[in-house]
């Protein structure tokens, strides 16, 4: 049986030869990276992490890709940065940006300074894009708190007239986690903001006796109204502050 040579081991290598393969492995490095987050932001925009019972693209990074808490946090918001302005993805690919340069420009980019700001970090190191950042904004608003949306009120359900009886029967029967199951049977280990689901909408017929009824995490009833209704719909929705988390309208 044959084995792939061990790619550790490279005392064989010429100087030259080996601070050339290094270039060469950086290089390869940063333009995966670049690859990495366009295909993490179109898994996001697509919603296939939903689809694969994973009720946030943090849970689908670290359970499904195995990536560390801190590397998923990293290049989710990364993901979504670059498609907010794709010229990203390039200075990435070339390494002219570091990623914790790019997240240190986020909070001041704006479609009309993004190529300024980006010519100006090129090649710079943390130390010296805070200095530049220092320099340009020097009394910047206050971050915007990062702080979780609060959770859906109670009166989502309480709006839909659902007795409390069939309600106790669905938690009974459900538990407290997410019935989403996905192509493959995996179920969602979401067990927070549960929310009560139709599984046929009410406006279409649909009753709240416990066998329509099945409990969904917010991103997955979310994900089962734009399934149903569409996703322009909903978004046209929501854009009017009339969104409604169940599929009950």
């Amino acid at each position: 049986m044959s084995h792939a040579p061990e790619f550790w081991k490279l005392e064989h290598l010429p100087d030259v030869q080996l601070l050339e393969s290094l270039q060469a492995v950086l290089l390869t490095k940063r333009r995966a990276l670049a690859e990495l987050i366009a295909h993490l932001g179109e898994v996001e925009e697509r919603r296939l992490h939903l689809l694969a019972a994973h009720g946030s693209m943090f849970d689908y990074c670290v359970s499904r890709l195995s990536m560390s808490e801190d590397e998923a946090c990293r290049r989710i918001d990364l993901a979504r940065l670059a498609r907010k302005f794709p010229a990203l993805f390039g200075l990435l690919a070339t390494g002219e940006l570091s990623l914790s340069v790019a997240l240190l420009l986020k909070p001041v980019l704006t479609a009309d300074n993004q190529l300024e700001l980006f010519d100006a970090a090129r090649g710079k190191s943390m130390r010296q894009t805070r200095e530049l950042l220092a320099a340009r904004f020097p009394s910047p608003d206050a971050p915007k708190s990062s702080r979780r949306p609060s959770p859906p009120s109670s009166s989502t359900t309480r709006a839909v007239t659902i007795p409390q009886p069939e309600r106790r029967a669905v938690f009974e029967r459900d538990g407290l986690a997410c019935t989403w199951v996905d192509a493959d049977g995996t179920r969602c280990a979401s067990r927070a903001w549960l929310e009560l689901d139709h599984r046929q909408p009410r406006a279409r017929g649909g009753s709240s006796e416990a066998e329509n009824l099945r409990i969904l995490c917010r991103a997955h009833n979310q994900l089962a109204a734009e399934l149903e209704y569409g996703r322009a719909h909903m978004d046209r929705a929501r854009a009017h502050g009339r969104h409604r988390p169940m599929r009950t309208s």
